[in-house]
């Protein structure tokens, strides 16, 4: 448990550094670099994914089942060192060659989906930088954890936060780099890091080498997870390159900001992804079980509404730091951090095929949420621009969530409350709504925080309500 919440407490480091810098680029960027730093954020992300190969879940799975299998001694250091060499070295390949490809063409790159001008040209530059040392830093945070060393594990991320909002501020606030500064600042920290961690790793990896065996064993298992992993950070690049499209690189730039606010949806929902499955999995052989599952999708609906109201009381007020005119992106920003929460369901609707060892359902859902989400993106973007992007992003994500709901229901019957979750849905819109609209009004300031304050009371207690009747009910066996 204390090894969990410390790999978490990395992961939430890692993640909140973009919105403590927030402020720093909304005021240093313009809307065209704000967009361009987007777009090349989120194929950056996709990059960095796809250089892995998705051999991660594989080289985890070969590491420990050696030991399993009663290897010992020189000969388990061995097996490992096939495992992890071949892994290792691989990424660093594919990430290189990445790295190579956006560098040669970034002009034709930033022609293509910008203006070509050389300031995006660096841009792209930088960002192809970034490819192999983004790589480096989540291979050494995966060794970290089959390796169960969470310390280090934490101080990397620590330091890699510390030293990219540093470089950050001198390279994009005293330099004025813009975009490229940005990425310039990620690529000096990984660069450091890859070298330190290639240093760090020498002993169990050796010199670059392939074991041709091994690398196909672990290809053929994770290749065909890749599709389903990397589908969420596709459909966030296509979402921005329909923006651009449609509309601007400035209505990018507006989706880049909102995004980043939604790190706190985020930070939510990768807490509960980190502890839920565990947790379900090991109670599944009690009769409270399922009463148990049902509990957990009520009380989770009921907090993330009131997380969805305490954001659309917030934003009105706290976005205006980042600059005149971001306080029209609060509606925006609600909707996006209600898609997060929406797709976070999704761990314990899919508690069901979890039990049985089928991920169809979830691939299903995902499949028609992706349709749903780009299908609106089409119809709306062009006339709302990122605001449409963003519902876009909300029906997708319910569509998802409806859809993994019902299959994993047929598959392995829990009995989840339909009519609870969509009252506590239809009192977080309302409350939401109330909110925002309260917050974007002109006006004397301390009247309206009042006025929001005491709706959020109200909605805290009503969660609270139905929190304490839920827990009550399955201890008497009616749910």
């Amino acid at each position: 448990m204390r090894e969990g919440s410390l790999y978490a407490l990395g992961i939430a480091v890692s993640r909140i550094t973009g919105l403590i810098l927030l402020p720093l680029l909304t005021r240093r960027l313009t809307d065209s670099e704000l967009g361009v730093f987007g777009l090349l954020t989120s194929a950056l992300l996709l990059l960095q994914f796809g250089s892995g190969l998705g051999l991660d879940s594989a080289a985890t799975r070969w590491y420990y089942e050696s030991s399993v299998q009663g290897l010992r001694g020189d000969v388990l250091d061995a097996d490992r060192r096939r495992t992890l060499s071949s892994w290792v070295w691989t990424t660093m390949a594919v990430s290189a060659l990445l790295c190579t490809v956006g560098v040669l063409f970034a002009q034709r790159i930033a022609q293509a989906f910008f203006d070509g001008l050389p300031s995006e040209v660096r841009a792209v530059q930088m960002a192809s930088l970034c490819v192999p040392t983004l790589a480096m830093i989540n291979v050494l945070q995966h060794w970290y954890r089959m390796a169960r060393r969470p310390i280090p594990a934490l101080v990397i991320a620590f330091g890699v936060a510390a030293s990219t909002m540093a470089l950050t501020i001198i390279f994009v606030g005293v330099q004025r780099m813009g975009a490229a500064g940005v990425f310039g600042a990620q690529a000096a920290v990984g660069g450091v890091v890859m070298v330190g961690g290639l240093r760090q790793m020498w002993p169990v990896i050796g010199a670059p080498s392939f074991d041709s065996e091994r690398l196909r064993a672990m290809l053929r298992y994770a290749l065909p997870l890749l599709p389903g992993v990397a589908s969420t950070l596709l459909l966030g690049l296509l979402t921005r390159v329909l923006i651009r499209a449609f509309s601007n690189v400035g209505e990018v730039g507006d989706f880049q900001v909102v995004s980043m606010l939604a790190t706190v949806g985020v930070l939510f929902t990768a807490a509960l992804q980190q502890a839920w499955e565990p947790f379900a999995l090991s109670v599944t052989d009690r009769e409270a079980a399922r009463p148990l599952y049902r509990t957990a999708l009520t009380g989770y609906v009921a907090i993330a509404g009131l997380l969805t109201a305490g954001l659309a009381g917030g934003f009105p007020f706290a976005l205006p730091i980042l600059g005149s005119g971001y306080k029209d992106l609060s509606l925006a920003a609600v909707v996006l951090c209600a898609s997060v929460l929406a797709n976070g369901a999704v761990p314990i609707l899919a508690t069901g095929p979890s039990i049985v060892g089928s991920g169809r359902p979830a691939l299903e859902a995902v499949v028609s949420g992706a349709f749903v989400n780009i299908a609106f993106c089409v119809v709306l973007v062009p006339r709302y621009g990122q605001l449409g992007a963003c519902w876009a992003s909300l029906f997708g994500s319910l569509v998802l969530a409806t859809v993994c709901w019902l299959r994993s229901e047929r598959l392995w019957r829990i009995g989840f409350s339909g009519t609870r979750s969509v009252a506590s849905v239809v009192a977080a819109l309302a409350a939401s709504a109330t909110c925002l609209a309260i917050g974007m009004r002109d006006g004397e300031m301390l009247p309206r925080i009042a006025a929001v304050v005491l709706i959020l009371a109200v909605s805290a207690a009503g969660t609270g309500f139905v929190l304490i009747r839920d827990d009550r009910e399955r201890a008497l066996g009616v749910v």
